[in-house]
């Protein structure tokens, strides 16, 4: 579950292509896209986790490690409404 949550972006992002991208595949090797429901929805949810993960390894991963060259200062705690608008009203 843990893993899933670390690549939950990628699957939210990849989920929208998978049946166009399974639509053209499919049938392009010789394969058809299941018809039942169950099967179809197994199928594409797979697929797009599996996209997910390559992303999260190829891509994402490799590019928050350049998070290391960059300084930065961690905030004690969020500014509060009520803090910003009596900063405001002076």
């Amino acid at each position: 579950m843990i893993y899933l949550g670390k690549i939950s972006y990628g699957m939210y992002v990849y989920h929208w292509f998978v049946p166009a991208l399974l639509g053209v595949a499919l049938p392009f090797v010789g394969l058809a896209v299941p018809t039942l429901g169950g099967v179809r929805w197994l199928l594409f949810s797979a697929v797009s986790i599996l996209l997910a993960a390559a992303s999260w390894h190829l891509m994402e991963q490799p590019i928050l490690r350049f998070k290391r060259f960059f300084s930065y200062q961690k905030r004690t705690s969020a500014p509060t409404l009520a803090a910003t608008q009596v900063q405001g009203a002076q």
